[in-house]
């Protein structure tokens, strides 16, 4: 299986998901610059572009 992701948004934290998740969030508008990705529930944390 792939890399997990986790996004941030305030103090809530939904995932796992895959890049191509992520990708189509972010294209979606759903993940909005600001929002924050990590690799794990717990971070580090860096902001979505």
């Amino acid at each position: 299986m792939g890399q997990q992701y986790a996004i941030k948004r305030g103090e809530r934290v939904r995932g796992p998901f895959t890049s191509k998740q992520i990708k189509s969030g972010i294209r979606s508008e759903k993940i909005k610059q600001g929002d924050l990705v990590g690799r794990a529930e717990a971070g580090p944390w860096k902001e979505v572009r």
